[in-house]
């Protein structure tokens, strides 16, 4: 939804990252000008062994800025992703039904 706060997390080997962005509806969002400070704790995880990338951030419910998304708990709030690579990052738009997704979730 526009205006909406993303967490987006880049999973590309050595090249991961978190970064923190507005959404602005059906197009490219824009990166936070904010930065970090509502997930204040990330990580982004690489083991060559597993060939795994995990990524972490751990956020308070409520952050105290106004732009962010109150976390209720046991309330259902919907989580989104979206995933891509080179043969999806130049379409327009880059995500589709299927490969882009909504998960309910309730916190305990």
């Amino acid at each position: 939804t526009k205006g909406d706060d993303m967490a987006v997390f880049f999973a590309n080997g050595k090249e991961s990252s978190f970064e923190e962005y507005t959404s602005v509806g059906y197009s490219e969002p824009t990166k936070s000008s904010v930065g970090s400070e509502s997930a204040p704790e990330q990580r982004v995880i690489l083991d060559d062994t597993a060939g795994t990338v995990t990524m972490f951030a751990r956020r308070a419910l409520d952050t105290g800025d106004a732009k962010d998304y109150v976390i209720q708990l046991d309330t259902e709030f919907n989580l989104g992703y979206a995933w891509g690579d080179a043969s999806n990052l130049n379409k327009s738009p880059p995500h589709t039904k299927e490969d882009s997704q909504t998960i309910p979730v309730v916190i305990k």
